[in-house]
């Protein structure tokens, strides 16, 4: 994205700014000359990444709120379009976690993950989709996962999510076929270095780590929001494990599914034990801003993680391949 004039700055809504991915999209925007409109539950962290933007030139407004209620969305957009007079882009990220068991995890906490992974990103959508259709043009990006491809064990209700948000984005794409200035985008990171894992729910009675799995950084997935803002893509996939795995689900899905079932099993037998907690699914946890989890420190443990990711993921595509030869050959 180029760097504008003050006078035609893109205006761009981000929801879970506060750390992670959304702090990282918030502060590589701010260098390019947005101006921006942060929002998450945490008023501290957010008034503290605002600072930083603004430092750099970018004016902020800062909305404390919870996308999974409607009302407080619409807030979002309210004060959007009082101190900016439009939205350009909204960037759909907020989310949350949960590891466990599906008959182990409370009802109210895969309730909560549908809550906001999929209506905040309903709701989101559907008020930045009345604000462009006003305006003619606009541009909405869900930060999704690329556990909307495919599935992870002890994460159903937050693959859950993510299928339906890549459905629900299909679905927007056909009602909006008739505005061609209007674009929906889906950007489906793989592992990703940030907090996520540190705030997630976690009814295993385990800790769960990326340690030995190959991550992208915060600010790789931040680099495809702008990639969507200058060029808007239906699907971006981020990270290059990520892009090889989503080949070997397409190609041979079962022994993919298999690959990643038995290399979680095998993880969770081996980790520590930790108390049960609810994460920050009902109430946010601290006011510190971190875009990174700390894990991609750990250079050694994610170069033999990814290595035996891609050599699981090839050697199911390349049984699924020969498998059809033979069936085709019979």
């Amino acid at each position: 994205m180029r760097r504008r004039s003050r006078h035609d700055r893109p205006v761009v809504v981000i929801t879970g700014a506060s750390s992670g991915i959304g702090r990282a999209t918030a502060l590589k925007l701010a260098r390019r000359g947005a101006a921006l409109v942060l929002t998450a539950r945490r008023g501290a962290a957010l008034e503290e990444l605002a600072r930083a933007c603004e430092t750099v030139g970018a004016p902020c407004e800062v909305v404390v709120g919870d996308v999974s209620e409607f009302a407080h969305v619409q807030e979002i957009t309210r004060r959007a379009l009082d101190r900016f007079g439009r939205i350009d882009v909204w960037v759909n990220n907020a989310g949350v976690l949960m590891f466990g068991r599906l008959d182990r995890c409370p009802p109210e906490s895969y309730r909560r993950v549908i809550d906001v992974n999929l209506l905040g990103t309903m709701h989101g959508a559907h008020n930045a989709l009345e604000v462009f259709k006003r305006q003619g043009r606009g541009v909405l990006i869900n930060v999704s996962s690329l556990l909307g491809a495919f599935a992870s064990r002890y994460a159903s209700a937050y693959v859950a999510s993510k299928h339906a948000v890549e459905g629900f984005a299909g679905a927007l794409r056909q009602e909006t076929v008739d505005l061609p200035d209007v674009y929906v985008c889906n950007i489906l990171p793989a592992a990703v270095d940030t907090p996520i894992l540190e705030h997630a729910a976690n009814y295993l009675g385990r800790s769960v780590t990326p340690a030995g799995y190959p991550l992208a950084a915060a600010d790789d997935v931040a680099e495809a929001v702008v990639g969507c803002i200058e060029r808007p893509q239906p699907t971006i996939v981020v990270g290059r494990v990520g892009r090889f795995q989503q080949l070997a689900q397409k190609v041979a899905p079962t022994a993919h599914d298999r690959l990643i079932a038995k290399g979680t099993g095998a993880a969770l037998r081996r980790a520590d034990q930790v108390p049960t907690t609810d994460g920050n699914l009902f109430t946010p946890l601290g006011e510190t801003t971190p875009v990174a989890g700390g894990w991609k420190a750990r250079r050694r443990a994610r170069r033999r993680g990814a290595a035996a990711v891609m050599i699981g993921s090839a050697a199911a595509v390349v049984t699924a391949r020969r498998a059809r030869r033979r069936r085709d050959g019979a």
